[in-house]
C-alpha cells in the first residue's frame, strides 16, 4: 500500500510541475485532459471544445459540458431497466402546453408549479399560462411560477387579466453564485416565485402557516440548462397541496416538479415541448421512483 501511495504522490508531483510549466493549475490541466479525451465522442452540437477553449471558453465550463453529457448518457443507458411511473399517478405529455393542455379537463388541477422561460421574447407565454391555468385549476387553486425580477409587473398584469389574483411572493435564496442585472447595475441574490389564486375572493388551500422565504439548494443543471433546485418545488407543493391532489407543470424541463410531487404522494401532469428534454425528464422521474422503491 505504501509503494502505491508513494507512486501516486510522485505522479501527482510530476503532473503539478507540468501544470506549473503550462500556466494551468493541476486541477485545470487534469480537466483539460478529460475534455481532450472525450471531446471527439461528443455530438456535433457541442462543436470542437478544444477550439472553443482556444477562443476563450473556460476550461471549467468545457469540463462541465463533458461531465453533464456523460451523466445524461448514463441515464439513457439505464432506460431499459427503469420502471416508468403508473399512468394514473403521472401523466407525461410531449408537446406545446398551449395545444397539449387541452387534453386536461376543466377544474382538474390543484396546483400549477412551473418555470417558463422569462427572457423578453418569451414573456407572452405567461399570458397563455394564465389563460390555460385558469381553465384547468380548481376554484381556489394556486399557480406558482418563477419569474424574472424585471418582468413581475407584466406577469401580474397577464394573470389579473385572466382572473388569477396575485396572492404573495416567495423569495428563493440562491445557494451558489449570484447573477447580475446589468441594465440596472444590481447583483441579484434571490429569485421570485409569484403566487396567484384562481378567482377573486377565493382562499387557497394551504397547510398551516407558510414561510415566504425558501433557503434553496444549488441546482445540478445536468439534465437541463434551466434546472431548478428540487427544494423549491418540494416546499411549495408540500405547503399548498395534500396527498392525492394533482400538480401540473406545463414547462416540465428535467422533471424536478414531477419528482417532488410524486415523492409527496401527489398526482402529476407534466408537459414538455423539447423531445430530448421530455425523454430525459421521463427517465429522471422513473430513476427517482425506482430508487425510492429500491428497484435501482
Amino acid at each position: 500500500m505504501g509503494n502505491i501511495s508513494h507512486t501516486v504522490s510522485q505522479s501527482q508531483r510530476r503532473d503539478e510541475r507540468i501544470a506549473k510549466g503550462t500556466g494551468f493549475s493541476y486541477k485545470s490541466l487534469h480537466k483539460l485532459e478529460q475534455v481532450a479525451e472525450t471531446s471527439k465522442a461528443l455530438p456535433d452540437s457541442f462543436g470542437d471544445l478544444l477550439d472553443k477553449i482556444d477562443n476563450g471558453m473556460k476550461i471549467d465550463k468545457a469540463w462541465k459540458l463533458v461531465q453533464n453529457h456523460k451523466k445524461r448518457a448514463d441515464l439513457k443507458a439505464q432506460s431499459v431497466k427503469l420502471a416508468l411511473p403508473e399512468p394514473d399517478k403521472a401523466r407525461l405529455i410531449l408537446g406545446d402546453f398551449r395545444e397539449k393542455g387541452k387534453e386536461l379537463s376543466d377544474s382538474s388541477v390543484d396546483l400549477i408549479f412551473s418555470d417558463p422561460p422569462y427572457d423578453e421574447k418569451s414573456l407572452h407565454l405567461y399570458d397563455s399560462l394564465a389563460s390555460d391555468g385558469y381553465r384547468v385549476l380548481k376554484a381556489g387553486g394556486s399557480l406558482v411560477t418563477y419569474a424574472g425580477h424585471y418582468a413581475i409587473p407584466q406577469i401580474i398584469q397577464y394573470m389579473h387579466r385572466r382572473n388569477l389574483q396575485y396572492y404573495w411572493i416567495f423569495a428563493v435564496i440562491h445557494n451558489g453564485p449570484f447573477s447580475s442585472f446589468f441594465a440596472k447595475n444590481i447583483l441579484v441574490k434571490w429569485k421570485p416565485l409569484l403566487w396567484f389564486v384562481k378567482d377573486k375572493g377565493e382562499k387557497p388551500q394551504q397547510n398551516g402557516k407558510i414561510f415566504d422565504l425558501i433557503n434553496s439548494t444549488k441546482p445540478a443543471k445536468i439534465l437541463h440548462d434551466w434546472e431548478q433546485s428540487p427544494e423549491d418545488a418540494r416546499y411549495v407543493i408540500g405547503q399548498l397541496t395534500k396527498p392525492g391532489d394533482t400538480v401540473l407543470d406545463p414547462f416540465m424541463g428535467s422533471g424536478t416538479t414531477g419528482i417532488a410531487a410524486l415523492n409527496l404522494k401527489r398526482h402529476f401532469f407534466g408537459i414538455e415541448i423539447n423531445p430530448e428534454s421530455f425523454e430525459l425528464a421521463k427517465l429522471n422521474i422513473a430513476k427517482h421512483l425506482n430508487q425510492r422503491m429500491g428497484l435501482a
